[in-house]
């Protein structure tokens, strides 16, 4: 598989872009990058022809552990959230932190949140030391990504009608919506159980 990376300067070699509008991650942009009968020079290129599917790996690599330290933070904020509204909600002549069903969600988003961070970091050690780890990488990036979406999902129940506003201090909305973004980016989540599958298995489903 041949695999480059260039710097394509665009003054030199002209391309195009445009944004692309998604439901979450609006503090940065999207863009379709469009290069048509756009030369590079050779001295532009990263590495040696050879390196570049390496390279490539290495990269993915870190992208997948990344994305999974996002949701890490993503889950961490939505509990925040939602602990400081169960403290503050009174129901029934008493904090609806008291609930046992409010217990229930938040230990489960806990676990989650715990989980997430200690398949993350363990993926993360072991890339910095050099070492082959595919299949952490996609457990972290899976179950991280995955997690995340019920964590926020979980913190919008639990707030109620302000878990669907930004007016009144809650981040929760946004990060239901920036929580979406990472199952699909860097290898959907149905990617990551293939490579799982093979690594533990021995066998290609593709």
């Amino acid at each position: 598989m041949a695999v480059v990376h260039l710097l394509v300067d665009k003054s030199i070699s002209p391309w195009k872009v445009r944004d692309l509008p998604i439901i979450g991650l609006k503090a940065g942009t999207t863009g379709h990058i469009e290069f048509e009968r756009c030369r590079v020079a050779r001295a532009h290129l990263f590495h040696a022809d050879e390196a570049g599917y390496t390279q490539n790996l290495v990269v993915r690599g870190w992208a997948r552990i990344l994305l999974g330290a996002w949701a890490i933070g993503i889950m961490r904020a939505a509990i925040e959230d939602a602990t400081r509204y169960v403290r503050e909600r009174h129901a029934f002549g008493k904090p609806i932190a008291a609930h046992p069903m409010i217990q229930d969600m938040v230990a489960r988003m806990h676990v989650d949140l715990e989980t997430s961070r200690l398949l993350t970091y363990k993926a993360a050690w072991l890339m910095d030391q050099g070492v082959r780890c595919d299949l952490e990488q996609a457990t972290a990036k899976l179950h991280a990504c995955e997690v995340v979406k019920r964590v926020t999902n979980d913190a919008i129940q639990i707030l109620g009608g302000r878990g669907l506003t930004t007016e009144e201090g809650y981040r929760t909305e946004r990060l239901h919506r920036d929580a979406r973004f990472l199952a699909v980016a860097e290898g959907t989540s149905q990617i990551m159980r293939l490579i799982i599958g093979r690594r533990l298995l021995g066998f290609s489903a593709l």
